[in-house]
């Protein structure tokens, strides 16, 4: 599958099995939106568009369990967007260095991170989920 197929598959499965996905990821039902968002991120990436300061016309619900973690005033904000991939890559993969990654092209191209929504403690917000 696809991951928009993959999206729209898990979006249209009943209410129990919506909470078994949820559960593997140790999340509340609201990881089934976690995939529509991100099916909508991937393909503004593989469709070569800007992302960067780009404001998405999904917003973010702002999940209670992370609700510190989101930038109010941005959430359809590339920033908002990194905190789902981050809530999930933490469960997935948790000895992974994206984060780290992440920083270091920050910093090695300069990028203006308040275009994309991003607050002034991004990385210990992101760093704090688990």
């Amino acid at each position: 599958m696809t991951f928009g197929e993959c999206s729209l598959f898990v979006r249209n499965l009943g209410e129990r099995e919506r909470q078994v996905v949820a559960g593997s990821y140790k999340l509340s039902k609201a990881v089934i939106n976690m995939f529509y968002h991100l099916s909508h991120l991937r393909n503004a990436c593989a469709h070569h568009s800007r992302i960067w300061n780009r404001r998405f016309i999904t917003k973010i619900a702002k999940y209670p369990k992370y609700s510190d973690t989101f930038n109010d005033n941005y959430d359809n904000s590339l920033y908002s967007y990194l905190v789902i991939m981050q809530i999930l890559i933490i469960r997935i993969s948790p000895e992974s260095n994206w984060l780290d990654r992440l920083n270091n092209l920050i910093d090695k191209y300069k990028v203006d991170i308040n275009r994309m929504g991003f607050p002034t403690d991004w990385k210990c917000k992101l760093e704090s989920i688990k």
